[in-house]
Formats: C-alpha cells, structure tokens, sequence
C-alpha cells in the first residue's frame, strides 16, 4: 500500500531576542561593508579623494567579521555608516534609512567577508 507523501516547503528563519515582540516593526539593511574605525592623534589631517584637506578623528580601515549572528546595539556616524557600540567596527550599508542617533537596538547577521553584500543588519 503507497502513502501519499506531503512535500513542505522550506522555510528559513531567524531566532530574535526576547526584545523583539510580535508587534514590532522590523526594518533590514544590507551591509556592504566592514570597517575597523581607527582614532588619530589630534590636529591629524586627511586628503579627500578631490584633494581637499580637512580635520580627522579617525580613519575606517576594511575589517573581516566573523561569521553569525550578533545581538548588537548600534548608532548611526552618518548616512549609511553605523559604529557598533562597545567595538570599534563600523558596518558600512546601503540605502538604510534608519536614524539610529542615540543607539538602536539590533541583530547583525554576518554571513560572509566577501561579495557585494556580506550580510543583513535588523533593527528593532
């Protein structure tokens, strides 16, 4: 006697931390990048790409990460570039319109160090 065989379809999921209820709004980024923000002595100058000279904090070095998934808080240094707090990495992405100036909670899933993108960032 032959049983029909039910086929389901794969599903592919995320486990989020207790803080993500399940009337949150989520909103994913891309990440294209990793940077390692690296501090300058003061009175340091840069040269813009143009040749224009100008003050300088730091510098962003690419960086690798390694691969999974973090429980991250993040805050925005500006459009597209976030410094991960408590680290010194900075994840550069694209289009991500969130504001994030005061620290956003959030998980970063890194899921490669090559490639156009190299994982997806989840903000509450």
């Amino acid at each position: 006697m032959l049983f029909p065989i039910q086929v389901l379809p794969l599903l592919w999921f995320v486990v989020l931390p207790s803080w993500v209820g399940t009337d949150a709004t989520l909103d994913d980024c891309d990440i294209i990048e990793f940077y390692e923000r690296m501090e300058l002595s003061y009175g340091s100058k840069v040269i813009g790409s143009f040749g224009g000279v100008e003050d300088a904090e730091g510098v962003l070095v690419p960086t690798e990460v390694e691969i999974g998934n973090y429980e991250v808080t993040v805050r925005r240094l500006d459009q597209n570039f976030y410094l991960v707090i408590g680290t010194s990495i900075v994840i550069e992405t694209n289009y991500c319109m969130e504001y994030a100036a005061y620290g956003s909670d959030a998980i970063m899933m890194v899921e490669s160090n090559y490639g156009y993108t190299k994982g997806t960032i989840i903000f509450e």
